[in-house]
């Protein structure tokens, strides 16, 4: 369930550009469902994409189960702890004067044509550096984090940062 879309206005007066159910609004969301195409932000995928305004949950994106690319890197459900923890690091990134003025995405997409990752959060610093924040709240052995992490760097990032459910984290 993306937090991400690509959107154009339907009648195609613009390109398509990136947007974020991320604190936008019922109103917003129903506004932008109305007016524009949305569409999964992975090349791979392309697949239309729909507004769910659910009571209890975060507003989001998602693939009907029909649609898509089995390599979609967002096609997957998340649990709502995985989602809860995504937002709960956008907004303390938002708070850090560290990142003042930085660019902050969530579900960045990495492909260099040999590995693909999409970031929970990426902050993109002022002077280029690039910060990825992962929230980890599912199993996963150390060598698993150790390979993500070494795809981050290989894909361009600077920093990969873990916030770990250490419940969930094996040492195996």
């Amino acid at each position: 369930m993306p937090f991400t879309a690509e959107a154009r206005p339907i009648d195609e007066s613009q390109e398509w550009r990136q947007v974020s159910a991320f604190g936008m609004s019922r109103d917003e969301l129903i506004a932008l469902r109305d007016s524009h195409a949305l569409r999964c932000p992975d090349p791979l995928c392309r697949a239309t994409l729909y507004v769910r305004l659910p009571v209890a949950a975060r507003f989001h994106f998602y693939h009907k189960p029909s649609e898509g690319s089995g390599e979609c890197l967002l096609r997957g459900g998340e649990s709502p702890l995985h989602i809860e923890a995504k937002s709960a690091v956008v907004e303390w990134v938002e708070r850090q004067d560290r990142y003042h003025g930085c660019q902050v995405s969530l579900e960045h997409i990495f492909d260099n044509g040999e590995a693909r990752r999409v970031a929970d959060v990426l902050v993109q610093m002022p002077d280029g550096e690039t910060h990825v924040i992962e929230c980890q709240v599912s199993n996963q052995t150390v060598e698993e984090f150790q390979t993500r992490t070494r795809d981050y760097y290989r894909l361009g990032a600077d920093y990969v940062l873990w916030f770990i459910d250490e419940e969930k984290a094996r040492g195996e």
